[in-house]
C-alpha cells in the first residue's frame, strides 16, 4: 500500500453516453474508444508514477478535477466510470471496488482538456 497520496494528470477519457447506444456498430467502437483510452492512461501512469509503482491494496479516496476545452456544460458523472476502469487497468489500485469515496469537481477551462487526480488511502473502517 501506499502511505501517502498520489497525483496523476491524465488526458480526459470518453463518455459513458456513447457506450449505452442500441447500434452494435457504436457500441463496438465506444469499446474501441475505450480500451485506447485505458491504454493511453496506462502510459501516462507509468511515465508518471515510475515503472516499479505498488498498486494501492486498501480502500482509497480520490479527488477528480476535470478540465474541458471550454465552458460548455457536459455531465461530469459520464467521464467517472472509464476513468476507474482505466486507472484499474493501469494497477494504480488493485480494483475500482476499492472506491470508497471520490468527489468531482469542474476545474477552468484548459487548452488540451484533462482530468487532475489525487488519490490517496482511506483510513477510516468501513
Amino acid at each position: 500500500m501506499n502511505p501517502a497520496g498520489v497525483r496523476l494528470e491524465l488526458p480526459l477519457g470518453p463518455s459513458v453516453n456513447k457506450s449505452d447506444s442500441f447500434n452494435q456498430h457504436a457500441k463496438r467502437a465506444a469499446r474501441k474508444e475505450i480500451h485506447a483510452y485505458s491504454m493511453s492512461v496506462l502510459w501516462k501512469c507509468r511515465e508518471q508514477l515510475g515503472i516499479g509503482y505498488k498498486p494501492f491494496t486498501g480502500p482509497v479516496r480520490y479527488t477528480a478535477v476535470f478540465h474541458y476545452q471550454n465552458k460548455r456544460r457536459i455531465d461530469l458523472d459520464n467521464r467517472v466510470k472509464p476513468l476507474q476502469d482505466a486507472l484499474s487497468f493501469a494497477k494504480v489500485w488493485v480494483d475500482d471496488k476499492q472506491v470508497d469515496d471520490f468527489r468531482i469537481v469542474r476545474g477552468a477551462p484548459i487548452k488540451g482538456s484533462l482530468v487532475r487526480l489525487y488519490i490517496e488511502p482511506c483510513i477510516w473502517e468501513r
